[in-house]
């Protein structure tokens, strides 16, 4: 009875044994699978990785060339209408920052302490460049009169500015100049895809105003145009490959 009893506990284990093997097979072969599939995986996302590295190196490496081209550029353009020259720069100052910082360093003036009580109710928290600029003047050049708010506070109330006086030319005239000049100075933190898009615009520009620019210099800028184009074009395909 005894021997029976061991040779029945010998063949149940020996059964348990052969199916765990068979769990651990399984579960081994599936991990391998699993490994061959991520291995995949992970050389496809290098892959893509790697073509949006090319194509980031290539526009650093000519973010210097659009740097210097935009200054002969605006160097030709020099005797132009600076607020006009201001609008093609756009692309590299959409807020109107430079703008701002220009108007506020020719006048001297602090918008937030100008309008303590404007500032303190939340008036400028997603003001951009043009509005801030724009308080700017008023507090300079505007004629203004005040309401009081709760019994004690005074807010601007309504404005009127003489956009023909003499001091607003004068102004005006060293406005533009400097916002340019603070866009190129910082040129460098821009995406160079901004400064392609300026660099197009100033050639319009000078086009329509027929500025005689060199032959080396539109066949720079067609070949950067070629290059930028050929790096998105490549990592259109590899994306949907």
């Amino acid at each position: 009875m005894i021997k029976k009893i061991k040779t029945l506990f010998h063949r149940f284990f020996s059964i348990k044994e052969e199916q765990i093997k068979q769990i651990q097979d399984l579960e081994s072969k599936n991990n391998n699978e699993l490994k061959n599939e991520d291995t995949e995986v992970s050389h496809e996302v290098n892959d893509h990785k790697d073509s949006r590295d090319i194509y980031k190196n290539t526009i650093k490496s000519l973010s210097g060339e659009l740097d210097i081209e935009i200054k002969l550029a605006l160097k030709r353009l020099k005797s132009y209408d600076a607020k006009e020259v201001f609008e093609l720069l756009k692309p590299l100052d959409p807020d109107g920052w430079n703008l701002y910082w220009s108007s506020k360093e020719i006048l001297g003036i602090d918008v937030y302490k100008e309008f303590y009580t404007e500032d303190n109710m939340g008036r400028f928290e997603e003001s951009d460049g043009y509005e801030l600029k724009h308080y700017v003047e008023i507090a300079a050049f505007g004629d203004c009169t005040y309401r009081i708010v709760g019994n004690a506070y005074e807010v601007l109330d309504k404005y009127s500015i003489d956009y023909n006086s003499k001091e607003y030319e004068t102004y005006i005239n060293k406005l533009y100049p400097l916002a340019i000049e603070k866009i190129v100075d910082r040129g460098n933190r821009e995406e160079p895809i901004n400064k392609l898009q300026v660099l197009r615009n100033l050639r319009s520009y000078q086009k329509e105003h027929e500025v005689t620019v060199e032959t080396e210099e539109v066949e720079m800028l067609a070949e950067i145009n070629k290059e930028i184009d050929l790096g998105r074009e490549c990592i259109d395909w590899e994306l949907e490959r």
